[in-house]
């Protein structure tokens, strides 16, 4: 809110200096609308200092020797701090450069990481499947299996019915003999 405030007092005394009207707290202030004189007075001052600088700077002729001193200087230093940028700029493509690398390698060796898995994940997979499969067989001949030992358990129950059958049938047989009379 102030940045806009000294902008706006600003540009009001740049307008006033250009009519020929000398800026003043007063005037400031009127053309503002509001505003307190303490927040107006310092940024009114430092424009005042700024517009004696100026004043300074324009009404003191340079010679041509110093002039040209003065912009070879200023030509030296604007090269100076352009090579140096170029030379912060390289750095940083280099360095960039060599993250980006580094970067791609790692990205390069998880793709491969992750082609390997996915290779193994099918494999496992595979297996799996195999493996479900042999279960399932399983299950079958388990069930079948199941149903043999019902089989072989009814047939041996029969057995040991006909094998009592036969005892009792021998028992009788030789009962029957004994009491038989000879013929």
């Amino acid at each position: 809110m102030l940045k806009i405030m000294k902008k706006r007092i600003i540009a009001i005394c740049d307008k006033m200096a250009e009519q020929g009207v000398k800026p003043t707290l007063e005037r400031v202030r009127d053309e503002l609308g509001s505003g307190s004189f303490s927040t107006i007075n310092p940024i009114l001052k430092q424009w005042k200092e700024n517009q004696s600088a100026n004043d300074i700077a324009t009404s003191i002729d340079l010679p041509i020797e110093i002039a040209a001193i003065g912009e070879k200087a200023t030509a030296m230093i604007w090269k100076a701090a352009n090579d140096q940028c170029n030379n912060t700029i390289k750095t940083l493509k280099q360095e960039t450069n060599q993250i980006t690398e580094q970067a791609n390698a790692e990205r390069d060796e998880a793709l491969h990481e992750i082609k390997r898995l996915e290779s193994e994940n099918e494999k496992l997979n595979a297996k799996n499947s195999q493996q479900e499969t042999l279960i399932d067989e399983l299950k079958i001949k388990s069930a079948f299996a199941e149903k043999a030992d019902a089989t072989i358990r009814e047939l041996r129950a029969e057995l040991e019915k006909s094998q009592t059958e036969k005892a009792t049938l021998e028992g009788m047989l030789i009962v029957y003999k004994s009491i038989e009379p000879s013929k």
